[in-house]
């Protein structure tokens, strides 16, 4: 006799689904888990009996099958998916009517109507270089066109950025190293607390401030460092949440620029150790006419910037210095351009850019070209 036994196992197929859903600037990965699909095909023991029987003998055969399992491992799947988006630029701008010795001539609806024009063309940071006369004479309206146009820019959604720039009555009453950093301390510390600003630069371009100092000499790298450290802790004791900026000109940090120096750069270095400190700013201006880019001499000096932790800004920008502005053949054309340049270089290096020369803008009545251009490169920018 002849015995014939047949297993058939089935293979079931089993399809995974993954959706991947690209996320900006954001590697992305998705790993499906190791996945183990047991098949088990169990054949119950079998007894087949074969009876011979030669009386009085009985002859029995027992075969049996053991239970079979087969189990198939798929193995870990991972699927990784990038995209990347530059980012968008926080734009600002200097509010003129209010910044210099300009506070002593404007009226509070100059400035409220300058915050508007700002406004329309989506500006955040509304930036006052502001002028310390008005506390040091008591110069109560002045003071007042200063708290009201505080008060219109945080009711109009904007952010408060305030630079220091002095006084102006210093220019022709300078004091002395000393006195200065008293006045400096003194300065930082009431206007901090008066305004809770959401930025404060403490020191605007160093160079600046040479006119209002009688023994320049007696400034040092170390005098330097200190008096930024002091500034900073002083803005963070009476305006916590107030983010706080170094700013140096761009030509500081270029060697074939007269203001270079290597001390310069030390400074930095040394500065951007300070935990107070949010972030440091460099101004920079296409001099002539649009025709001097300093952004490509700034990388190193980036880096330490953006090494350290520290936000990059650009806090004073413009396609000319006014004292080129006679000289350039289409000056609305320049401006319009140098927009569209430092945009592009401030989305690759995820840096703030402020305007500064606000007053070629024209006004709410009659926007300028300059302005009408800038505010469409913010509009595909920011």
């Amino acid at each position: 006799m002849i015995l014939s036994i047949v297993l058939v196992v089935g293979f079931g197929i089993f399809i995974v689904r993954q959706n991947v859903v690209p996320i900006t600037s954001t590697s992305t990965t998705s790993t499906t888990s190791p996945t183990t699909t047991t098949i088990t095909s169990t054949t119950s023991p079998t007894t087949t009996t074969i009876t011979s029987t030669t009386s009085p003998t009985t002859t029995t055969i027992t075969s049996t099958t053991s239970p079979t399992t087969t189990t198939t491992t798929t193995s870990p799947t991972t699927t990784t998916t990038t995209t990347t988006t530059k980012s968008r630029v926080n734009y600002g701008a200097t509010l003129y009517t209010v910044s210099y010795g300009q506070i002593q001539q404007t009226t509070l609806q100059q400035a409220k109507d300058e915050v508007q024009l700002f406004k329309n063309m989506g500006i955040t940071y509304y930036s006052i270089h502001i002028n310390y006369d008005p506390f040091l004479f008591k110069q109560s309206d002045k003071i007042q066109i200063f708290d009201s146009i505080v008060a219109e820019i945080r009711n109009s959604g904007g952010k408060i950025h305030i630079a220091d720039s002095g006084a102006e009555s210093y220019w022709n009453n300078k004091l002395t190293w000393e006195q200065m950093k008293i006045s400096w301390r003194d300065r930082v510390s009431l206007i901090a607390a008066r305004y809770q600003p959401d930025v404060y630069t403490i020191i605007k371009e160093p160079a600046w401030y040479l006119g209002m100092i009688s023994n320049p000499q007696a400034i040092t790298a170390d005098e330097s460092v200190n008096l930024a450290k002091e500034l900073s802790q002083i803005v963070k004791s009476v305006s916590p949440n107030t983010k706080v900026l170094f700013v140096e000109t761009a030509s500081a940090y270029v060697p074939t620029e007269s203001l270079y120096s290597p001390v310069k750069i030390e400074i930095l270095s040394r500065l951007v150790q300070d935990s107070n400190l949010d972030g440091v700013g460099i101004d920079i201006y296409g001099a002539r006419c649009g025709n001097d880019d300093k952004t490509p001499q700034l990388t190193n000096v980036v880096n330490i910037i953006t090494s350290a932790g520290k936000e990059y800004w650009i806090p004073e920008t413009w396609g000319a210095t006014a004292a080129a502005f006679s000289s350039c053949t289409n000056l609305s054309q320049t401006e319009i351009a140098w927009a569209e340049h430092i945009s592009g270089y401030a989305t690759d290096k995820n840096a703030v850019v402020e305007w500064f020369f606000s007053q070629r803008f024209g006004s709410i009545q009659t926007p300028s070209p300059t302005y009408l251009g800038i505010k469409d490169v913010i509009q595909r920018y920011g």
